[in-house]
């Protein structure tokens, strides 16, 4: 027993040194090749702007305010809202907004907002459509930064960037560093047009290269695989940003990473597509970025139950534990901000794991 022990801690180590170290690395090489491909130059296309409506009406009239107030502005930049079932308190809001040319959408029976997004794409007029959320901010520039990306017409989907601002003091000094790793590996992955999983405040794709998205999975997710899939390219946009202010407790803040996390576990079917298509590159990224990253949480937390079976008089065995004892107890002390977060972290991925073997749903 202890040699499968063994064998399973050397093997963690060693996939929390690929996420860490070696995949990087990999996508710099990639990203080298890639840039040796030329773009295909072409026209802006004529684009939809989506609110994904939220549950929060005093949001969703701010989100309104805002969105109206981007570059570019007018009839070149349709505004929809879309809400998951007929609710009569947003259509009054948004009938407001009706002579400003803003758009109300909602599937005919109660949907997820993933299935919501899907089916109200239909209805958009643009060539491209950008998706958001309610409770974030847009910079004036972010929809027309992210559109300029569809110049090439190879790009089939793009992400914005996210910036959050406030929150829990732990929580918001780990996210710091754990923000500043994504973005360098999303460039990373920007370079190869690679970028496999969109950021959920703020993302755009080509209708043409989105076709029969699942109507089950998650938007954010799902719609850079198909991209990808299509034999698009996905890219990263980091002008084009999104802004939100984290409140609540930093419990709450482990839930949504929980559920997001699950989201991305659901997307399987778009990787399997991706396999049989033979696009290994795309299919790899995606199994790190969707899957595996998220999920490095539970690799920590395996990485320690391993060590209370193993401890031995093995220096590295011996190292690595007392390691996370202290950064444990740094964590449950209160003295390190980003072991609190990594704690969190923990919990949340083991959290969304349960959720998806237990089938109890996500969203």
């Amino acid at each position: 027993m202890t040699v499968i022990f063994n064998f399973i801690f050397k093997l963690v180590v060693f996939i929390m040194a690929l996420l860490y170290l070696l995949f990087p690395v990999y996508l710099k090489i990639l990203g080298l090749f890639k840039r040796k491909t030329r773009s295909t130059a072409g026209e802006i296309p004529s684009a939809s702007l989506m609110i994904l409506y939220g549950q929060n009406l005093k949001q969703l009239k701010s989100k309104i305010e805002n969105c109206l107030s981007l570059e570019p502005t007018g009839a070149s930049l349709e505004l929809v809202v879309a809400v998951n079932e007929r609710d009569s308190s947003v259509e009054s809001l948004v009938s407001g907004y009706f002579k400003k040319g803003v758009k109300l959408f909602y599937p005919a029976e109660k949907k997820t907002p993933a299935e919501t997004m899907v089916l109200c794409v239909t209805e958009c007029n643009g060539e491209a459509v950008i998706v958001t959320d309610t409770a974030s901010k847009l910079d004036p520039y972010a929809a027309k930064n992210i559109l300029r990306k569809f110049a090439d017409a190879k790009t089939g989907a793009v992400s914005g960037k996210a910036i959050y601002t406030g929150g829990h003091d732990n929580y918001r000094g780990g996210l710091n560093v754990i923000e500043a790793y994504s973005e360098y590996v999303t460039r990373l992955l920007d370079a190869a047009g690679l970028v496999v999983s969109a950021n959920a405040l703020l993302y755009a794709f080509r209708k043409s290269a989105v076709d029969g998205i699942p109507a089950g999975s998650a938007g954010s997710s799902a719609v850079p695989l198909r991209s990808l899939f299509n034999g698009y390219a996905s890219r990263f946009e980091p002008l084009a940003v999104a802004e939100l202010e984290l409140h609540g407790k930093a419990g709450v803040l482990a839930e949504e990473e929980a559920r997001e996390l699950a989201l991305a576990l659901g997307s399987g079917s778009s990787m399997k597509e991706l396999f049989r298509k033979k696009k290994f590159n795309s299919w790899l990224c995606a199994l790190f970025d969707n899957i595996l990253l998220p999920s490095s949480g539970i690799a920590i937390f395996l990485l320690f139950v391993l060590n209370l079976l193993l401890i031995t008089t093995d220096l590295f065995f011996i190292f690595i534990f007392a390691a996370q004892v202290v950064f444990y107890a740094a964590a449950l002390t209160g003295i390190s901000k980003t072991a609190y977060y990594v704690s969190l972290h923990s919990y949340a991925s083991i959290k969304a794991v349960y959720t998806v073997c237990s089938g109890k749903d996500a969203k």
